[in-house]
């Protein structure tokens, strides 16, 4: 919602691994590999609709998970 009525950009961000070094029931991290993947800014006009932005920006972070 911030996205469109202030017209900022939103960049898509995958974290992958987090959760195997430090879950929670962990009380400190462990090491292991994590993978960030990070995707292209992404605007939206003031008169975008708001479902249609969080859908975008969905697609977007699922595409970052298959990569």
């Amino acid at each position: 919602m911030m996205a469109v009525r202030l017209r900022i950009p939103v960049v898509p961000i995958h974290i992958k691994g987090m959760f195997q070094i430090y879950s929670r029931d962990d009380s400190w991290p462990k090491t292991g590999p994590v993978h960030v993947s990070i995707g292209k800014p992404m605007r939206f006009a003031a008169n975008y609709r708001i479902e249609d932005a969080t859908q975008a920006i969905r697609e977007s972070i699922e595409k970052l998970m298959k990569s």
